[in-house]
């Protein structure tokens, strides 16, 4: 069975990129796209998708408001930033990313990433978890599989 990734920014070349390098991946994966605040809420109300890749170039308020209506729904998400944010991070990790990725991320990265959210781990690219730690243990909750 396919992993569905539903990938939430409103650069489509960033889209374009992270389904190009899913295309790659070892194991089978689905992707639906929105490009707005508003078509990113309404794919996370259609609750198929089994993990979110948020890019923050929908501005801090709405990704965070979007990372909170994914774990409403009891599935995890990934953030996407430029560079790492660590306060930005942490607030995403609040509210209920269960991670951060970079947009500089390979393919290689975004597949250990999705896999150990999946997993029930966060992931935190190229960042001292030591940074983010207490942060993670009180945000994290464990995504509901089918």
């Amino acid at each position: 069975m396919a992993i569905t990734v539903g990938l939430i920014d409103n650069r489509q070349s960033t889209t374009d990129g992270l389904i190009s390098l899913l295309s790659n991946a070892p194991i089978s994966i689905a992707t639906s796209c929105a490009h707005s605040y508003h078509e990113g809420g309404q794919l996370i109300a259609q609750n198929q998708c089994d993990i979110y890749l948020i890019g923050t170039n929908l501005g801090s308020a709405a990704c965070l408001d979007l990372i909170n209506f994914i774990a409403s729904k009891s599935k995890p998400s990934l953030t996407l930033l430029d560079v790492g944010d660590i306060p930005f991070i942490k607030k995403a990790m609040k509210v209920g990313s269960k991670g951060y990725l970079s947009n500089t991320a390979g393919a290689g990265t975004l597949i250990t990433a999705i896999s150990s959210v999946l997993e029930g781990k966060p992931f935190l690219d190229n960042i001292d978890q030591n940074s983010i730690h207490p942060t993670i243990e009180s945000s994290y909750r464990s995504p509901v599989r089918a």
